[in-house]
């Protein structure tokens, strides 16, 4: 009974050392881990001290004249007395050493379960929510430009005598300069409202402005609304509600809070700010629907967002909306 425990022991111990070791932070994979060790120690004492016992009561086992003449029961088990010497053996009772391995067993099984439990829940991951019973993370996409001409693109400088303004989207490997912005548009996955409660900035990186060159955004498209903006700069940047304009009219501040679904779209702008600095963000916004909850991580295709002062970079000038080039003194590009 007793080489059955030690192998279920050792057997759980190498299992939950694996599922340990793949979950890294779980404590409780990992106190089942010491909790094993321990019972295995126990068991490894237990098999020790039952071949000392047998050892003893083997060298009292030499052939003795006569008869048991005494048999007493007590709390060790029972005494023998055999042919009426004075030479006792005891026979100890094997119903606490049984006791204690099914115990022990019973702990094996018991770690073991929880720390399965906890492996298939750790690699199953965050659980999707059923549309139907009470939706789930909102869709989202994000744009990023300038604010018209007043804030433009930092683009490493390669050399180059002129660059493309694109349709959509930067330049490449370009950078946002400081007071761009940032938006983000949120369509519900079901027809379950989901509920956006909050949103906030992560910094992942602070250091100095990237050097380059800058380009200007294009000038004559309407002012982009204002909704939030967030300075980067500041230790524990918060996103807070701004003024803006949109078709000639001012949009007031509104605190964050909305309500999106299948058929129900919200935008977002947030004007991030760097005046002396080079950061890499992420924006988070924590949401709720039925009976689901998150967070949110909103990025760049996968890699944070990148704000920088222009303050490092060459300003260029923008010809005629088509191309950036190096000012040349003339009208089109002073």
């Amino acid at each position: 009974m007793k080489a059955l425990t030690g192998s279920a022991v050792t057997a759980a111990l190498g299992i939950v050392i694996n599922v340990a070791t793949d979950l890294k932070s779980s404590v409780w994979a990992w106190l089942a881990v010491v909790v094993l060790v321990v019972a295995g120690a126990a068991v490894g004492f237990g098999a020790e001290k039952r071949t000392r016992s047998r050892g003893a009561v083997g060298a009292q086992e030499a052939p003795v004249p006569g008869a048991v003449s005494q048999a007493n029961h007590g709390e060790q088990g029972v005494q023998v007395n055999v042919g009426g010497s004075s030479e006792r053996i005891t026979v100890k009772s094997r119903s606490g050493t049984a006791g204690l391995t099914v115990g022990v067993l019973v702990i094996v099984a018991t770690l073991a379960g929880m720390v399965a439990g906890a492996w298939l829940l750790q690699r199953s991951g965050p659980a999707t929510a059923d549309p139907a019973a009470g939706g789930g993370a909102p869709h989202w996409a994000v744009s990023m430009g300038p604010d018209r001409c007043e804030t433009g693109w930092v683009v490493p400088d390669r050399g180059q005598k002129s660059i493309p303004v694109p349709r959509e989207g930067p330049p490449d490997g370009a950078a946002l300069s400081s007071g761009g912005h940032v938006e983000v548009t949120f369509q519900g996955a079901s027809d379950t409202a989901t509920v956006l409660h909050s949103i906030s900035v992560e910094v992942v990186s602070r250091s100095a402005p990237l050097t380059g060159i800058y380009l200007p955004g294009t000038c004559g498209s309407d002012v982009t609304p204002h909704h939030y903006a967030t300075d980067l700069g500041s230790p524990r940047p918060e996103v807070v509600p701004v003024a803006g304009e949109q078709g000639g009219r001012v949009v007031p501040a509104q605190e964050f809070s909305f309500k999106v679904a299948k058929d129900d779209v919200e935008k977002v702008v947030v004007v991030p700010t760097a005046s002396s600095g080079y950061v890499e963000w992420y924006l988070h916004v924590r949401w709720t629907s039925g009976g689901s909850r998150g967070d949110l991580r909103i990025d760049d295709g996968g890699k944070p967002f990148r704000t920088t002062a222009a303050t490092a970079a060459r300003k260029w000038c923008t010809k005629d909306s088509i191309t950036w080039a190096e000012p040349d003194g003339s009208p089109s590009c002073a």
